[in-house]
């Protein structure tokens, strides 16, 4: 049992120190961080990620769950089959759950490619609001969701399809098809 804990405590110190040696390389040698080498591979992968963002209150902001999550140096990060949950503080939660995407964290825009499905929950005052796309854009310090892509917004019995969709997710919640409008209305 000592020999298991001294060989795990052995090989933390190891990439302790190599991750260490790794940093002042990048720090002291301009040339290793512009090297493309280190732009082609990511420094950190992450899998099975679940990540929870709160304000400085404890109010939970966003619940993200991805299959991977691989960090690049001087560019964004990339997700794999991505869940993220969106809590504003006025309006009911928001969930989102795509193929791929990636995360620019200066300008906390979210881009998600392939499948997108977006959901406002139901609250007392309305019903759930679905949108279906493909590749989408969620600035979500702002409550935007934005693509131009073929899209189909189902609220209760309501159907709208079109190409393109803006979404302003912060009450009172707005989406508009921008073209090509068709739809169907239940009338009860």
């Amino acid at each position: 049992m000592r020999t298991l804990l001294g060989i795990f405590v052995l090989i933390a110190v190891m990439l302790a120190i190599s991750s260490y040696i790794n940093h002042l390389d990048r720090h002291t040698n301009p040339s290793v961080a512009e090297d493309p080498f280190h732009h082609d591979y990511p420094d950190i992968r992450v899998r099975n990620l679940q990540l929870t963002h709160t304000d400085a209150s404890g109010h939970h902001l966003h619940y993200i769950i991805a299959d991977e999550l691989r960090h690049y140096i001087k560019k964004s990060t990339e997700l794999d089959n991505i869940h993220l949950m969106m809590t504003p503080a006025d309006a009911p939660n928001w969930y989102t759950q795509a193929d791929h995407g990636w995360i620019d964290q200066k300008s906390k825009l979210l881009m998600l490619y392939g499948s997108v499905f977006l959901k406002q929950e139901a609250s007392d005052a309305s019903t759930a609001i679905e949108t279906i796309s493909r590749d989408m854009m969620i600035d979500y310090q702002n409550g935007l969701a934005y693509s131009m892509a073929s899209a189909t917004v189902l609220n209760g019995g309501h159907l709208l399809s079109g190409t393109g969709v803006d979404i302003h997710m912060k009450k009172p919640v707005q989406v508009r098809i921008l073209s090509n409008v068709s739809g169907s209305h239940v009338i009860e």
